[in-house]
């Protein structure tokens, strides 16, 4: 602030949200394959705290908020916070832990806020662009990685470099440009032949990183684009178009990844494959609140409804951010899924909420889809995206981690479209 005005305006706001999304695409892969310091990521924390801090400043913030009947979202969370702040105080929670839990799950949502306030039509334009051609080096990147490197599964990530667990970063990518072309394709802004070349390139780069969840999702996008919209020629030639190239991703998985590929396609070894307790899973993906109530809560009906409060399974590289929770229980790996780490410290009424938040986005989406006018591929982007964020709470902890800001960004921009479509912002 400069005489008690603030000195950033909403055009320095935006470089900052370009810069965020740019930097979560880009510096892993410059983190993990060429040693830049992986605390530069840090960075990503001062200047979204510096975004959050002028929308909370501005006065328009709330109005724009009330003008797209947003409100509802703002005040779900803010019901969470009580929640969670019960469950901190019933459990006693170390305040570092509570402030640690803070940065890690609520710079993401607060984003999400930020980016609907901030940004323009031509900025969701403009930077689904740029979503667009990153997949280029995406896909360079994922046959060096492949083919020169001999790394695969967890450790292929394409442009999100080679670190255990950098294919769930791939995995949101992948899903949200798939979403994005189609839904576009459905309601005539784009060609055929891009949404080849984004769901064939997509689905090969699924194949050689063994992302089988990803095959589901491709599935699901197309399941609801037709369900969700009207039948007509275009709907009918994207699930046949699909069809095709869904084949020649899964005939790829199959070469590389035979018995992958059976855990895939046969219903009894993929329900197995979900609930059992191996491959480092000590927790299962689909039996997990049964599983830490067994272990863990021991049908304890307070930590059943709140958990072990907020922060007080946390982990960081710093030991004072670090839970005495995970310090004995780390090896359970419930890190690795959001749905578990939320269990673990809200119970089912933080879950729930969270769970809710974006059931609220889908019902938004679909309430209000008479005002998007030409902008109906928003409405079916919002209502797709929205379901596969669940979705994606049971399969990686990306909402937990910094591609939560593409995810965030992804989910807003149905938001800003409106904004700008009926509030003239």
């Amino acid at each position: 602030m400069r005489d008690g005005k603030m000195v950033l305006g909403k055009k320095q706001i935006k470089k900052i949200i370009y810069f965020q999304i740019i930097m979560v695409m880009c510096m892993n892969a410059f983190i993990t394959m060429f040693n830049v310091p992986g605390t530069i990521m840090y960075i990503l924390d001062i200047t979204n705290a510096i975004a959050i801090i002028y929308i909370i400043y501005i006065k328009k913030t709330q109005k724009i908020l009330k003008s797209i009947n947003a409100m509802n979202l703002l005040k779900l969370l803010l019901i969470l916070c009580v929640v969670l702040l019960i469950g901190i105080i019933i459990n006693a929670v170390n305040p570092l832990l509570v402030v640690w839990g803070i940065r890690n799950n609520f710079r993401f949502f607060a984003f999400f806020f930020v980016c609907i306030v901030i940004l323009d039509k031509e900025d969701i334009e403009r930077i689904f662009n740029i979503f667009y051609i990153l997949q280029i080096p995406n896909v360079i990147l994922s046959f060096y990685q492949y083919f020169m490197l001999g790394l695969e599964q967890d450790y292929l990530g394409g442009i999100f470099g080679i670190e255990q667990g950098c294919n769930a970063y791939t995995n949101i990518y992948l899903c949200v440009i798939c979403t994005h072309a189609i839904s576009e394709y459905v309601y005539e802004k784009t060609s055929l032949k891009k949404v080849i070349a984004i769901s064939s390139s997509s689905l090969i780069i699924a194949a050689v990183a063994e992302l089988k969840i990803f095959f589901i999702e491709f599935v699901l996008i197309i399941i609801l684009a037709a369900v969700l919209t009207k039948p007509n020629r275009k709907t009918f030639s994207i699930l046949t178009t699909s069809v095709v190239m869904l084949g020649i991703g899964l005939n790829a998985f199959k070469s590389i990844f035979p018995s992958a590929y059976e855990d895939l396609v046969n219903v009894s070894k993929l329900v197995e494959y979900n609930t059992a307790i191996v491959w480092g899973y000590n927790i299962s993906r689909w039996g997990a609140f049964k599983e830490i109530n067994q272990i863990f809560f021991k049908n304890n009906i307070i930590l059943n409804l709140l958990g072990y409060g907020f922060g007080n399974c946390e982990y960081s590289s710093f030991d004072f951010f670090t839970s005495d929770f995970y310090k004995q229980y780390g090896s359970y790996h419930y890190r690795w899924f959001a749905h578990q780490h939320w269990f673990l410290e809200g119970g089912y009424l933080g879950f729930g909420l969270i769970l809710a938040f974006f059931v609220l986005i889908f019902a938004w989406c679909t309430k209000y889809k008479r005002w998007f006018g030409e902008y109906k591929n928003f409405v079916l982007f919002g209502q797709i995206f929205s379901i596969i964020t669940i979705l994606s709470l049971w399969y990686n902890a990306a909402i937990k981690v910094e591609i939560a800001y593409v995810i965030m960004f992804a989910l807003s921009a149905p938001f800003v479209i409106i904004k700008n479509e009926n509030w003239g912002n």
